[in-house]
């Protein structure tokens, strides 16, 4: 009765719940070089202090028809959240941070064109962050993406997930690029294979998150 009452004052022919909503965040600051320019017009390197906000939005939402009173769809979204902002002291660096509820508004919009992705597919750019750091070959790799070499990087990522044997963490990294570069062509199964395993070589949770939203990707896909 009550989904009824509600449709009905607001003439709507269906009632959509958000069922739960689970924030999970955390905050990590640090200092890091990034590239300069001189009072002459040199490049050199700055040390400046950066703040990451990183962790999980998982949402749960449920659509009721009045009529029938029945649930007539649900829909399940996770997606992981990563807010990077800088500053020239760590007090800055945290000042410049969102807050919680900043993070989980811009976050919202996105879902709810997620969820519209049922009814009417369509493309939408997505960011995401990539690895970096682990090794020499890692930096080349990273140099080749922001040029947009991504086959050629990923020619480096994929030696050194066959040479680093005794470093299963720096293997995860590079499985975990890989999956990106296959997400970026469509291949969505191979994706959601490469962060599976970049989790099994080495516990690696970013990864594991990553190929549940690769894997809610595809479900929405095949749904449609």
């Amino acid at each position: 009765m009550e989904v009824q009452s509600l449709c009905e004052k607001e003439q709507a022919d269906l009632l959509i719940l958000i069922e739960f909503a689970n924030v999970d965040i955390s905050m990590d600051i640090f200092t890091v070089s990034v590239p300069a320019e001189d009072d002459n017009g040199n490049m050199i390197e700055v040390e400046q202090w950066k703040a990451v906000q990183s962790g999980n939005l998982d949402v749960g939402l449920r659509v009721y028809n009045p009529d029938t009173k029945q649930i007539v769809d649900e829909f399940f979204f996770s997606d992981i959240i990563n807010v990077f902002v800088f500053g020239e002291t760590r007090a800055d660096a945290r000042s410049n941070c969102l807050t919680e509820r900043d993070i989980v508004m811009d976050f919202a919009s996105e879902y709810a064109d997620n969820y519209v992705l049922r009814i009417s597919p369509r493309w939408k750019p997505m960011n995401r962050r990539f690895y970096v750091q682990g090794s020499d070959a890692m930096k080349r790799a990273s140099k080749l993406v922001l040029d947009d070499k991504w086959e050629e990087a990923a020619s480096i990522w994929l030696e050194i997930v066959q040479k680093e044997q005794q470093n299963p963490k720096i293997q995860s990294y590079a499985l975990y690029n890989l999956a990106l570069y296959a997400e970026k062509k469509g291949q969505l199964k191979q994706a959601i294979s490469f962060a599976q395993k970049a989790n099994e070589v080495c516990p690696n949770k970013k990864a594991a998150d990553y190929a549940i939203v690769l894997n809610a990707r595809l479900q929405v896909l095949n749904d449609n």
